[in-house]
């Protein structure tokens, strides 16, 4: 399943056949189970505020996975034609790893391109290109972090993966990165260490950045 998209049970007792399903921590629709039923059709129903159907009731689907998935397309943002997903599977692979906030972006971004001259492939391309360029990870080929320097440049800071837009795990823009790649010839430029790499560290930054690592190995 995408990146966090989350099934739980309504209930810890074995018998209770409602799940929870959950995007990012918000509550998105609910599953009931009927395998039991052994009916002919899926037996995973999937049930959501979102559906327009007057009853809410997705669909019918043969694995709660599929039946999550289903009702996480709902709340998505369309891409280019209306698709919401890009069309080839390491793509869609890559898309789905990102957070909630950055895929309805990157879509955003696809859909404004193919209303130009790209086709739909070509529209998601240039789209995970720009979101990469928004939000550098580690260096590709040193596998060092990557740091940003704000229009102060009196720190060096960590950005934020989880929101849209350039923004620092303090909550300020940033304008470079000590590393992207150039947008025509798609090679990784780097800047000066003098105008980044030197700089001390951001207090905010490591603070935030040490609390979601033990968050997550929680």
């Amino acid at each position: 399943m995408r990146t966090g998209l989350t099934i739980t049970p309504d209930s810890p007792r074995p018998t209770e056949m409602k799940l929870i399903v959950e995007l990012d921590g918000a509550m998105i629709g609910v599953i009931f189970d009927e395998s039991a039923a052994q009916l002919s059709r899926g037996a995973f129903a999937a049930w959501s505020s979102k559906c327009p159907n007057q009853s809410g009731i997705v669909g019918f689907y043969p694995t709660k996975e599929k039946a999550a998935e289903s009702i996480a397309d709902l709340y998505a943002a369309p891409g280019p034609g209306g698709d919401k997903t890009p069309p080839f599977t390491k793509r869609r692979a890559q898309f789905f790893a990102l957070p909630t906030v950055r895929r309805d972006a990157i879509a955003r971004r696809a859909a404004h391109l193919y209303n130009g001259t790209r086709t739909v492939a070509a529209s998601w391309v240039a789209a995970l290109e720009w979101d990469e360029n928004e939000h550098p990870g580690a260096d590709p080929e040193t596998g060092e972090p990557v740091y940003v320097r704000t229009h102060s440049a009196t720190t060096r800071h960590l950005p934020n993966p989880d929101k849209a837009g350039r923004s620092t795990l303090c909550g300020q823009a940033w304008q470079l990165p000590s590393w992207y790649r150039h947008p025509g010839t798609r090679k990784i430029q780097r800047l000066e260490g003098w105008m980044l790499l030197d700089l001390p560290d951001c207090g905010g930054c490591s603070r935030s950045h040490a609390a979601r690592q033990a968050r997550a190995a929680a």
